[in-house]
């Protein structure tokens, strides 16, 4: 006895002390807090979406069959697929979902809410956080990749309104949202991330494992932006019980002012541009290129690179140095394309999808390399209708034996002068590579005519590519007879 109490046995000090250890040790709930964690806690709600030959992230926000994903995956889509990357039951394992249309869509901040055809599937909606992060708060973000999901941490670099952003975000490429008023009013989240094409529509997800975000464009320097769980809640809200087709919304180039057009492609496409830097004949020179495949290839002019004794590639966000060329694994003199390899070591390389078709005459398009120039396709021209124009003007064989062009190449004529961007890529309204810009003509009433090859020839090409890279001194040269 000790001041008239009992006092308690051992063995019941020890059990006490044991439950109190568990309270605080276990993790409960509200305190996830790794990445390992807070995956398990989202992966039932990922899904991969497949619109036409791409592919976008997206997450269940609703159980009756509601995901979110960006407007830019699916702007201009026929139809589209979704698979749960993370559903176990051999049942439904690698089924996939039809898109039956969109219930909701918010352009002018990148949102779109689809309907599902989930059939007899239970769905699992993640929970969009009420409450944002603090600047420096730990934060998980998650895209599809081809095989199912990926994920990694990050940290916020901030929060604010569109209005509230101001200058920073020109510099990083985020200029529309100063043209945008429901921009201006939306929350961002900006934070540092290596967000790949398919990253877009991922969630945003903080210690708890609730989506506080939906990433919606990428910027300079590997930060990204992501839109609020507030501003996505408030879309989702809007959603009702109807449904309408995915062709109700539209080309991106129509359904957004062109100012929102010109700052989201640029965004997207910035980080597949490189510029190679190379030594001819002694002298320094550049040219532009794009990056075609993450593993390491890098499509750009035959010209540029004819000749070059050393070529190295720059990544747009110029960090960790160049990349050395092993040499080239594919080319076509007479399309004026070649494809060559690099070495990217511990550097991420992000590609750009190929567009399904060539732009048609009248479209909006954007060549990209060392400035950004607008313009709109003028005509499509088969090599044969090239040749005839050019040697009618030059003399017969002008356009095949002086420049060296084939018959069978496909060029689209463009309005968009790029002088400073030889190599670099013609780009659609859905942010896809249309082309490589590849030469000039100065017509004699004065007009410059320009001509890029058409990817629909880089996409043949990319099935030529060798198993090892060859010296760029054994380039072949243009085979002039009967073109190909």
């Amino acid at each position: 006895m000790t001041d008239g109490a009992r006092q308690v046995p051992a063995v019941w000090q020890r059990a006490i002390l044991i439950v109190l250890v568990l309270l605080i040790t276990i993790p409960t709930r509200g305190d996830i807090g790794n990445l390992h964690d807070v995956s398990v806690e989202l992966q039932p709600s990922l899904v991969s979406i497949r619109v036409d030959k791409r592919l976008a992230s997206g997450f269940v926000v609703d159980a009756s069959g509601l995901v979110a994903t960006t407007y830019n995956a699916i702007a201009g889509a026929q139809s589209a697929i979704v698979h749960f990357p993370a559903d176990h039951d051999p049942r439904t394992f690698k089924k996939t979902y039809q898109v039956r249309g969109f219930a909701a869509a918010a352009p002018e901040i990148n949102l779109v809410i689809l309907r599902i055809a989930s059939g007899d599937k239970k769905l699992h909606a993640v929970t969009l956080a009420k409450k944002l992060p603090q600047r420096r708060e730990r934060v998980y973000y998650f895209s599809a990749v081809e095989d199912g999901w990926a994920g990694s941490d990050s940290w916020v670099a901030s929060v604010a309104k569109g209005q509230e952003l101001g200058i920073s975000l020109d510099r990083a490429g985020y200029g529309w949202i100063a043209h945008n008023d429901r921009a201006l009013k939306a929350t961002w989240i900006a934070f540092p991330a290596g967000l790949s094409a398919h990253s877009g529509g991922g969630p945003l997800a903080n210690d708890k494992g609730e989506v506080v975000g939906m990433a919606a464009w990428r910027g300079e320097e590997s930060e990204a932006l992501a839109l609020s769980s507030v501003d996505v809640a408030r879309v989702v809200s809007l959603a009702g019980n109807g449904t309408k087709p995915l062709t109700d919304l539209g080309d991106i180039g129509r359904s957004l002012g062109d100012r929102s057009v010109r700052a989201s492609i640029v965004t997207g496409v910035r980080p597949s541009v490189v510029e190679l830097r190379m030594k001819k004949r002694g002298q320094d020179a550049l040219a532009m290129g794009v990056v075609a495949d993450a593993t390491g290839l890098v499509v750009t002019t035959y010209r540029a690179i004819e000749g070059a004794e050393k070529v190295s590639v720059v990544l747009s966000d110029d960090n960790g140095g160049a990349l050395t060329v092993d040499g080239w694994v594919a080319s076509n003199p007479l399309q004026d394309l070649v494809i060559l390899k690099v070495n990217p070591g511990e550097r991420r390389l992000h590609a750009l999808p190929i567009a399904d078709r060539e732009p048609a005459v009248g479209e909006k398009v954007l060549v990209m390399g060392r400035a950004v120039h607008d313009g709109t396709v003028g005509a499509i021209w088969p090599g044969r209708a090239v040749s005839k124009f050019l040697d009618g003007i030059n003399g017969a064989g002008f356009y095949q034996n002086t420049m060296g062009f084939g018959l069978n190449a496909q060029w689209i004529e463009v309005t968009a002068p790029f002088s400073s961007s030889t190599g670099g890529p013609l780009v659609n309204v859905r942010g896809q590579l249309a082309g490589i810009a590849s030469w000039r003509y100065q017509a004699a009433d004065g007009r410059s005519l320009n001509f890029c090859v058409s990817s629909q020839h880089l996409r043949e090409l990319l099935r030529e590519v060798r198993a090892k890279a060859m010296p760029l001194s054994d380039l072949p040269s243009p085979e002039v007879k009967g073109g190909r």
